[in-house]
């Protein structure tokens, strides 16, 4: 039966609640064998794990588990056809329609598979420009990390970064170098190619924009600084907490005695009252008891004459309590002097106790916010010595310091990480880790020769297969654009070119074109092909005279020409004749070789005055010889 496969995802993905098991499939499907159910990363078996319902119904089904899942289980359907084909149709006959919706509706089907498969896999943005994407083959990409070049293809990149050693100025950098900052230990990555310029720190400089921060040592060595500094406050607070807290102890007890001495004071003055008021009361009794016997002794004297002994007797005994009640009456007030004295110390120690306990609870308060800030200081400390110890120890796996051998794992015991570095000891050469390899991280530069006034100890070969000049030197200068010495510097007779291209051999100071000097040998310029088969030219050592001389095979020189300083010439003789200007050695031979030519030789004398004298010796036409003489050396023979 034709199903209407619609517009959809055949994908879909659940979070379990706990127990639950029916899920639902929103897409349609032809049989139960076409789903794949996965529970997490498990692929479950239809029958055991699950059953299916809805298999070629328009709108899909549902999955059921046989056992309820977990809750936070992720539960994923999706449709995997087989991609073939299962019905044909005939050549003739009926055409079947619902097969032939069925093969539709299943090619429909695969292709939204197809859909959802591309959309999972990595691929350029509808609006980049045309890149590939390809992985480079298998032996190229073994070992390495995958990366992107300037032109965003992919490519199999061997490591990732290249340890610089510290940065330097004037030095042309790459991407993925790796430098270090001397004057905060930071190590930084190059994103930007560019000739380095300026000075440190890198944060400042007019390139910082191509440099990337790798490892931030500085603040690692600032935030163990801080957590030190933390730790010695956090002491500090807590040993003025500890001071504090005992400060308060000694108030307390100190308004405890108070409080206690000024309720006794109090307890006293109470006392001392109560005796005043029991003295005076008294002493008011005994006055009153003196007025009543003075008048008894008044009117015992009025009365009775013959009782004056008695009243003088009685008279005597009130004056006395009289004094006893004045006495009395003194003390009452002494008393009551005395409570007052009292009941005001009283009242300041009370004071002073209120006093000291308002210092206590300050105290006490103190104590704990410095407790508080203690407690929050060492928080801190620790928090800011965990993110030192986490920045040391990647820094520690990536430099692993000296060693003597390379290293098959990081200073923790963990696997190496490509880009780790090390110092050699034994090569002395600091080492990278490419991924499977150690490798020399850079190359000495003290066998290279510098760009500006080096110097060549050993030989020099050049070997050239170009259309253009296999050696150049330009001399803008005053000085010789060459110079060739095999003595020390300077050799009298160096080969040398000039800033104007002349040539000189045995020379610094060449004329125009080619000059050759020599003061040990004969004849300075050698042309032919060997040194027993040529032509040889120069000046004669022993006569100073100019020379020609020729080897033909032989050790010595044959057929010689000389011309001395007076310009005197020998022809097949190495000497001239004096007052001759031609000395010929053997003979001359003189010959026409064109038809009606006779062959001469003509002799004049320049000194004969006007008139010059020819003379012309030479062949006639029948082949005799002639001598001629003539007026001129341009008149007809005479």
């Amino acid at each position: 039966m034709a199903i209407l496969i619609n517009d959809t995802t055949p994908r879909i993905q659940y979070t379990a609640t706990s127990g639950q098991t029916v899920f639902t499939v929103p897409f349609e499907f032809f049989e139960n064998a076409d789903l794949k159910v996965y529970k997490n990363s498990t692929l479950l078996t239809i029958t055991t794990n699950y059953t299916v319902t809805g298999a070629g119904i328009t709108g899909g089904g549902s999955v059921t588990l046989t056992s309820g899942a977990t809750a936070g289980d992720v539960i994923t359907i999706f449709r995997d056809i087989a991609v073939k084909r299962v019905t044909d149709f005939p050549t003739s006959g009926p055409f079947n329609i619902s097969a032939l919706n069925n093969d539709l509706d299943r090619i429909v089907a695969m292709v939204q598979e197809r859909e959802d498969e591309i959309t999972r896999v990595v691929q350029l943005s509808d609006t980049d420009s045309s890149a590939s994407l390809q992985l480079p083959p298998v032996a190229t990409r073994a070992s390495k990390v995958l990366g992107f070049d300037s032109t965003g293809n992919t490519i199999a990149m061997q490591e990732l970064g290249n340890y610089r050693g510290n940065w330097a100025s004037g030095t042309a950098y790459v991407l993925r170098d790796l430098i270090k900052d001397t004057t905060n230990a930071n190590i930084y990555i190059c994103v930007a190619a560019h000739t380095s310029s300026g000075s440190l720190p890198i944060t400042t400089n007019a390139n910082a924009a191509a440099w990337a921060l790798l490892v931030d040592a500085a603040t690692a060595t600032s935030s163990s600084s801080a957590a030190a500094s933390s730790a010695s406050a956090a002491a500090s607070s807590a040993s003025a907490a500890a001071s504090s807290a005992s400060a308060a102890a000694g108030s307390a007890s100190a308004a405890s005695t108070s409080a206690s001495n000024a309720a006794t004071s109090a307890s006293n003055a109470a006392t001392s009252a109560t005796n005043a008021s029991n003295s005076a009361s008294t002493a008011s009794t005994q006055a009153t008891n003196a007025a009543n016997s003075a008048s008894s002794a008044s009117t015992s004297a009025t009365n009775a004459a013959n009782s004056a002994t008695s009243a003088s007797g009685s008279a005597s005994t009130a004056t006395t309590q009289a004094s006893n009640a004045s006495s009395s009456a003194t003390s009452a007030a002494s008393s009551a002097s005395t409570a007052t004295t009292q009941a005001s110390n009283a009242t300041s120690s009370a004071s002073a106790a209120s006093t000291s306990a308002s210092n206590a609870a300050t105290s006490a308060s103190n104590a704990s916010s410095s407790a508080t800030a203690a407690a929050a200081a060492q928080s801190a400390a620790e928090t800011a010595r965990d993110q030192t110890l986490t920045a040391f120890d990647n820094f520690d796996d990536r430099y692993l310091g000296t060693k003597t051998s390379d290293p098959t794992l990081d200073n923790d015991g963990n696997a190496l990480v490509a880009g780790a570095l090390y110092f050699d000891s034994i090569s002395g050469v600091m080492k990278v880790y490419t991924g499977s390899a150690w490798v020399a991280a850079y190359v000495s530069g003290s066998g290279f020769l510098a760009t500006s006034g080096g110097t060549i100890t050993g030989n020099l070969v050049v070997n050239s297969n170009s259309a253009s000049n296999g050696i150049r030197i330009t001399q803008t200068g005053a000085g010789n654009a060459l110079v060739v010495e095999d003595s020390a510097n300077p050799d009298a007779s160096p080969f040398v070119v000039d800033a104007s291209g002349n040539v000189g051999i045995g020379t610094s100071s060449p004329g125009t074109g080619l000059t050759v000097y020599s003061t040990t040998s004969d004849y300075q310029i050698e042309a032919g092909f060997s040194s027993t088969f040529a032509w040889k030219m120069g000046r004669v050592a022993a006569t100073g005279a100019f020379g020609f001389t020729g080897y033909n095979g032989a050790a010595t020189p044959v057929v010689p020409l000389t011309m001395d300083l007076s310009g005197n010439v020998g022809i097949g003789t190495t000497s001239t004749t004096a007052n001759a200007k031609l000395a010929v050695e053997q003979g001359i031979v003189a010959r026409a070789s064109t038809a009606g030519l006779v062959p001469y030789l003509q002799l004049y004398n320049s000194n004969a005055g006007t008139n010059l004298k020819t003379w012309r010796i030479g062949g006639d036409s029948g082949g005799s010889l002639s001598i001629e003489t003539v007026n001129d050396a341009y008149s007809a023979a005479s």
